[in-house]
Parts: structure tokens; sequence; C-alpha cells
């Protein structure tokens, strides 16, 4: 069964995903850019000449001149292009050492500094051509330097000292140097590539890390993975500011009616006992349950069901702030006489509460004078919804699951972690109570799947209840001891094998 996205909720989800790539992506780019800045231009220039040896024709022995004709010309010389190609190497290792370096410091007008280890020489075998490279912190720096060098090089080679009485070294210039327009280092382009590729890596590896570390719950079939209990309803986002203004205006909310009707059309068989108590609760107090126990009433009261809401979270009592100028009567006015909340017009009666610390609320909710109220709204209401406190905040929930039949579990999907939720289902069946489904707020998905609701049926084994003739699971502990013939035959309950809900 196909459901629609929650677009809203999905944007959320993968709104910090992106925002953290694209951070990454960004502090990358930015530190490339501030290392970029920093780093002083470097350009090069290049010149190239041309390694030429001539070397001196050896005369006969018997052709030697004799002491008249020491007079006569010099022995004539010749190109040698094997001895050209021989001493390329020579010529290339003395542009690059230091004598050439402080001889070109001074021919261009520079510091040695700036010279000496800044001249490169390469050639390729067999070629008598050698390239002159040299680098600068400027442009025509650069050039100058190389210009320099082909003029020191030449004039050097040419003094002799290379081939001696063998002949002649010549190193021609052939093409001068000219400055050029762009540094060869750094590379803006290259930089911010690089710098936002790692910056995209460590933003990837962040996320894989929180991944493995994060348990957080975000979709309905994680949720019934992990929890292994039926979902009744998933509410879209609704935001603050609406949230605010209480649970009937957002009911007015297309999207919303439709999830929490369902919720209600999955209750059916369970509700549909009269004099049902259920307890709506979460793992913290964060996940939403006090909007959802609202929100449920007033769809139950929107089904012609009697329903009285009561505040059972007393230390963080919201549930007023959704009902303002509804009651009159808090809880703690109630105890002594309910007769005002039996009194009260109208399909859903809501009892807020004060704040009061643990120990007190704790005892409040064990005493005679509460479980007395709860009696008195039996013959007024089908069906009694307490807003409970989270599971893992303390010590009331084991109070008030005496008194009720089935839980409620609300998760709040990117908010609400597995570890958590996993707990909170545990401890509420160790207190034996039920556990009706989950209703999912902010779900990004609605689920593809129809889930039978059999979680209940570990109950009917402790109870020792026969299948056959069995009540419904979750019924109040005393409901069937003492059986009421005026309120008809009762449905199927929870556990029944036949029920499915469907999303």
């Amino acid at each position: 069964m196909s459901t629609p996205l929650n677009v809203r909720a999905a944007v959320r989800t993968v709104r910090r995903p992106v925002g953290i790539i694209a951070l990454s992506l960004c502090a990358g780019v930015g530190a490339a850019w501030a290392v970029t800045a920093q780093i002083t231009p470097s350009y090069e220039a290049r010149a190239s000449l041309m390694v030429m040896a001539y070397t001196q024709d050896q005369p006969a022995e018997d052709d030697s001149p004799s002491r008249g004709d020491q007079n006569d010309d010099a022995p004539e010389t010749s190109y040698d292009p094997a001895l050209s190609q021989a001493t390329v190497r020579t010529v290339a290792r003395l542009a690059e050492s230091a004598r050439i370096g402080q001889a070109t410091s001074v021919q261009a007008g520079l510091r040695a500094s700036e010279v000496v280890g800044h001249i490169r020489a390469d050639y390729e075998p067999g070629v008598q051509i050698m390239n002159l490279t040299t680098d600068a912190p400027t442009a025509h720096k650069a050039a100058a330097i190389a210009n320099a060098a082909s003029i020191v090089l030449r004039q050097q080679v040419a003094s002799g000292e290379l081939l001696g009485r063998r002949g002649t070294l010549y190193a021609q210039p052939l093409d001068r140097a000219t400055p050029p327009d762009v540094p060869t280092t750094p590379k803006p382009l290259l930089n911010l590539l690089l710098g936002g590729l790692l910056g995209l890596f460590a933003g990837i590896g962040f996320l894989s890390l929180r991944n493995t570390l994060d348990d957080t719950l975000r979709s309905t079939d994680q949720i019934e993975s992990e929890l292994q209990v039926g979902i009744l309803a998933t509410l879209p986002q609704v935001r603050r500011r609406h949230r605010r203004d209480g649970a009937m205006p957002a009911l007015r909310r297309r999207q919303v009616a439709a999830s929490v009707r369902a919720a209600v059309a999955a209750l059916a068989p369970f509700t549909d006992t009269p004099d049902r108590r259920i307890l709506i609760t979460s793992a913290h107090q964060d996940d939403g349950k006090t909007f959802v126990s609202a929100l449920l009433s007033l769809a139950l009261a929107e089904q012609y069901y009697r329903v009285t809401l009561i505040e059972g979270d007393l230390r963080n009592p919201t549930l007023g702030d959704h009902f303002p100028g509804r009651s009159e009567h808090k809880l703690q006015e109630l105890l002594p006489d309910p007769e005002p909340l039996l009194s009260s017009p109208g399909p859903l009666r809501t009892v807020p509460a004060d704040a009061a610390e643990p120990e007190i609320s704790r005892s409040l909710f064990r005493s005679p004078a509460f479980r007395g109220l709860l009696a008195a709204t039996r013959n007024h209401s089908d069906i009694l919804v307490v807003n409970g406190p989270p599971v893992l905040a303390g010590a009331d929930v084991a109070a008030l699951s005496e008194e009720c039949d089935a839980a409620i579990l609300v998760v709040r999907a990117g908010t609400t972690g597995a570890a958590d939720a996993r707990r909170a289902v545990q401890v509420l069946r160790r207190l034996d109570l039920p556990i009706a489904g989950v209703v999912v707020v902010d779900a990004i998905d609605a689920g593809r799947r129809v889930r039978r609701v059999d979680d209940l049926s570990y109950t009917m084994a402790s109870l020792g209840t026969p299948a056959a003739a069995a009540a419904p699971v979750g019924a109040p502990k005393h409901a069937y001891a003492e059986a009421d013939p005026g309120r008809g035959t009762a449905t199927a309950g929870l556990d029944d094998p036949t029920l499915t809900i469907r999303r």
C-alpha cells in the first residue's frame, strides 16, 4: 500500500545533512582560498641555448711542423656533433652551479639569494639544445634572470675551460626569455577545486560517522522494525506557531485531521467497549504527547464518544494550553469533589492540572481520591484519556498504568532515539500495560505496509485467559470480573488476529 510522502518532514530531515555537506564544502573552498592568498606567487621564464663543440685537426707525425714553420697559422678546427651532444649535460650542470648563479646575480643587478638555486637546466638526450628555466616572485625578474644566465653561461663556456686544448665549446643563445603572463604557482582554480573536494569528503565522512553513532528514528518503517509495534497514525509536521494556537485549530487542517481520524478508526475495536482508559505517553518530554492527547480526544469526541481528558504529567502540565478557558477546575481541585467535572456539558471534558513535585504527583496518582475521581467518570464517559508523563522521566507512569487499560506511545521522527523508544516499550510491557500502537509525529512517510496489530498477545498468556472466551486485550483488569449486562457485547480487542491497521 503506497502513501504520499510528507514533503515538509522529508525536507527537514535532509536539510541538516545537506547543510553539513554544503558547510564543509564552503569551508574547504574558503580554506583553500585563504591558503592560496598567503602563498607568494612564483613566475617562470625560459631561455634556450645551443651547445656547439669544435675540435682541432691533429696533424700526422711526419707532418709535424719544423722549427721554421712554427710561425704559420694555427691548426684548423672542425665541428664535432657527437662531442656537442656529449657536452650538453656538462654545460647544464654548470648552469645550475652556484658560480653561474653568483655571476648571474651581478649581471642582472639582483641579490645572490634571489638567483642562486633558482636556475634549472634541462635537455633531451641526443639534442644540442638546452633550456634555462628560472623562477622569481615577479615576471620581469624571472625573465631578467633567464637572459642574464644565458649571457653568463655563454661567456663561461667560451673561456675554454671545458675542452681545454681539444677544441672550443660555444653556448649560443637561441631564444630570449619574455615575462610570463600568469604565475606557475599558486594555481587558484586547482587549489579551490582540491579544497572543495577535501571539504566534501570531510562532510561525507562526518555524516557517515554521525549516522553510525546516531540511532534517531526517522521513518515509519524504521520505527516498526525497531519497536515491533503497529503504527496507529502518522501526523505531519505542524509548525510551532500553529501548535501554540492549540489542538482545535490544528485539527482543522486537512492532513492533521485525516491522520488523527485514521488513528481513531484504528482504535475502534478497542474504544467501542465503554469505560476504556487510554494512557498516552512518550519516551521523553518533547515528543509531542500532549498535542497528540488533545488531538485524539477531540477526534474521539467528534465521533460521538463521551471523552474525559485528564492531565497526568504534573511535572510539565501543558494540557490547558490547548483548551484555553475551557475548564474552570484543576485536577487538584476536583480530587475532594469531582461533581463540577461531572456536571460539565459537552462530549469532551478536560481536566488540566497545576505543576507538582515528583513525590507529590506520585502520591496523588496512588491516592484513593484519584481513584475515586476516575471511578466517578465511569458513568459519564465512554473513554478516559490520560496525558501521561514520559516513560523515562520518572515513576509516575507506573502509578497511572494501574488505572489504565492500554497505552499509546508517541514517537517524534527525527528526535526520538531508537534505544530510548525500545526502553519505553520495555517499561510499559514490564508494567503489564498493553501498547495499542504508536503515533508518529513529523514522520517522513506514512509507511508502505499493512501491519497486523498482534503485539499485545503476550498479555493474554500472562493473564491466563483462554483465547476463545477472552475479553479484548487491554480491557480494565476488573472489567470482566464483574460483567455489566447493560453495556452489551464487547467487540474484538486489539489482539484480534483479523485486525489490521491501514495507514
